[in-house]
């Protein structure tokens, strides 16, 4: 059957599990360590602790994708019987919903939804300190119980400047993180790339010195310019506690012509159907500055 899988994009950090939930399971509050005396103490301090809060758990419903492109019996009569013709129709299709899977799951990603079976939920709610987005999956982090768990934001930044990235970048670390990559639509991109041009330097590799290029890094960070980013936001990414979470079946993809689809009497069928979810295993250990303007 003509179309598969492969054609549909895939992830670096996909993870496929069995079934069409995930849970993640948080660290909560460190133990408090002690000292012991020798002699009696060491008795008396034999005692078992137990902490309730020790982890935080969170179960996130898989979004369930689908698509069904209907193929009228009328436009794949036009190229029965011509082998190439009738692959490269189906190839182009495929590229299509391809190009569509592309554009859906860009939106929202990079959008604010909640995780849930009908919406995808977008990395800025899951950086969040827990003023904008209190909840992550069913984890209240508005709660000072949960203040661990929350991210690092700046808010209403207004001109971006290398402080800012720097008091973002200094907290993340702080929290545990690595970031790695800034992700940032246009505008900020643009307004990045300006801020750091005149803090380059070049190593001359001989005759043709060539400045600029299609990115940049700045401090540890390589700046990504992400055309579905929200204006005005920018994300501090460790890459490493991510994961791009797929149900059992993958991306799967199916193609079914007219004369297969015997539940269909005029027309065939190319179907397109994904369980899926962005998630981080570990939100605190990412930042975000909003409200950039310049």
């Amino acid at each position: 059957i003509p179309g598969d899988s492969t054609k549909i994009p895939s992830f670096e950090r996909m993870e496929q599990i069995d079934g069409y939930q995930k849970y993640v399971r948080f660290a909560g509050v460190a133990e408090s360590i002690t000292t012991v005396a020798n002699g009696s103490a060491e008795l008396a301090a034999a005692t078992i602790d137990y902490t309730s809060n020790a982890y935080g758990g969170v179960v996130f419903d898989l979004t369930h994708y689908i698509k069904n492109l209907g193929i009228p019996s009328s436009d794949f009569n036009r190229i029965r019987g011509k082998e190439a013709q009738t692959t490269s129709w189906i190839d182009d299709e495929i590229a299509r919903l391809t190009t569509s899977v592309e554009q859906t799951l860009g939106t929202a990603i990079n959008g604010t939804g909640a995780q849930a079976v009908t919406t995808m939920g977008g990395w800025q709610r899951i950086i969040d300190d827990g003023t904008t987005y209190a909840t992550y999956g069913t984890l209240d982090r508005s709660d000072s119980a949960n203040a661990d768990f929350r991210s690092y934001t700046t808010a209403s930044v207004g001109q971006i400047t290398t402080p800012a990235i720097r008091l973002v970048q200094d907290n993340v670390s702080k929290a545990g993180g690595k970031p790695s990559l800034a992700v940032c639509g246009t505008a900020v991109y643009g307004y990045s790339r300006m801020l750091v041009e005149g803090q380059t330097y070049v190593v001359n590799p001989g005759d043709d010195v060539q400045y600029g290029g299609d990115s940049f890094g700045y401090g540890g960070l390589e700046f990504l310019h992400d055309s579905y980013t929200t204006a005005g936001v920018m994300g501090l990414f460790d890459p490493t506690n991510w994961r791009f979470v797929i149900g059992p079946k993958g991306f799967d993809t199916k193609v079914f012509l007219p004369d297969q689809a015997v539940w269909l009497t005029s027309g065939g069928q190319i179907r397109w159907e994904a369980f899926c979810a962005l998630l981080s295993m570990a939100p605190w250990q990412n930042g975000k500055l909003t409200g950039i303007t310049s």
